[in-house]
């Protein structure tokens, strides 16, 4: 790729942010909660019962930020915190009735979202565009950690 084809990319990437984020952003809200909230929602119905550290290592997201997320969530009913059994140190997540139930409402709209999405998609690109996503987070997230230990920013 030349240099305006990495321009073009990157003018693509930022359109394809704000859209995401304006959709999930209206999803959530819709269902009653925040973007944060939404998101510790989905991993903890993946995942089930999980320790908060496990949490904020999966969300990427430092523990006080998401004591907060999660406080606010237990408060609306949406989440069970409980001692850990066999160490009572740590603290375990759960879904309540209600928290599964507003995570459902969240993945049906989403599923019926993307669906439509793909409509306006040829078949034969669906797999290559689900493909060439994953490829390209993939690559992000490797990129975001290997930076992370180097200091290369504007000056």
């Amino acid at each position: 790729m030349d240099h305006n084809d990495y321009g073009e990319l990157r003018k693509t990437l930022r359109i394809l942010e704000r859209e995401i984020e304006k959709v999930i952003e209206d999803q959530s809200g819709c269902c009653g909660v925040s973007f944060a909230q939404c998101h510790t929602l989905l991993e903890i119905e993946e995942i089930g019962e999980v320790s908060i550290k496990a949490l904020s290592e999966r969300l990427e997201l430092d523990n006080s930020t998401l004591s907060r997320t999660i406080d606010k969530m237990v408060k609306d009913g949406l989440i069970h915190r409980t001692e850990n059994p066999s160490d009572r140190r740590y603290l375990m997540l759960s879904l309540t009735d209600n928290g599964k139930k507003t995570a459902n409402s969240i993945g049906l709209m989403c599923n019926g979202y993307y669906r439509e999405l793909f409509e306006n998609i040829p078949v034969e690109k669906h797999n290559q565009i689900i493909d060439s996503i994953g490829i390209l987070a993939s690559s992000m997230k490797k990129m975001r950690k290997k930076s992370s230990n180097s200091k290369n920013c504007c000056k």
